[in-house]
């Protein structure tokens, strides 16, 4: 077992580690279900599903108040957030009419298109830079463009 310098083992949870995390959550978008599955096995997935948003939805509660009251610093952002929502001026443009189009791709990290990947990069780079620049620090300055500027987020 390997151990920190401060003697504790290194695979403890990163918010047991450190004070000051970026958390950034990619994952697919939990929506209602319009239809419930009769068969087990898709019956069975829906309720993991369920289990897993209910189970993310916690933690991302207890961080946020974490940094609400001061016991962490730190930034949260998720693929489906819509910028507008940020307090940060100059913030990129992502209208969040597009941002969810591209939220709602799959994660099941299979290869995209250039196109879409790039697009997918500019999201999270404009939606992270928006998240930090309004939790974490306000002074920083705003980017002048997105990291694939031709691609934008449309």
């Amino acid at each position: 077992m390997r151990f920190c310098q401060d003697g504790m083992p290194t695979q403890r949870p990163i918010y047991k580690r450190y004070r000051t995390l970026l958390v950034s959550d990619a994952g697919a978008p939990f929506q209602a279900a319009e239809d419930v599955p009769r068969n087990w096995v898709s019956l069975g997935k829906r309720v993991i599903d369920v289990v897993d948003n209910q189970v993310r939805a916690l933690r991302k509660c207890l961080l946020m108040n974490s940094f609400i009251t001061g016991t962490r610093l730190g930034a949260l952002w998720d693929i489906d957030a819509n910028i507008d929502s940020f307090s940060a001026p100059a913030k990129l443009n992502c209208p969040h009419a597009l941002t969810l189009k591209l939220a709602g791709l799959g994660t099941d990290l299979g290869e995209k298109d250039a196109s879409t990947q790039d697009r997918l990069i500019n999201l999270g780079y404009a939606v992270c830079d928006a998240a930090v620049r309004t939790y974490l620090d306000t002074s920083l300055a705003a980017p002048t463009g997105f990291p694939y500027p031709a691609s934008g987020v449309g």
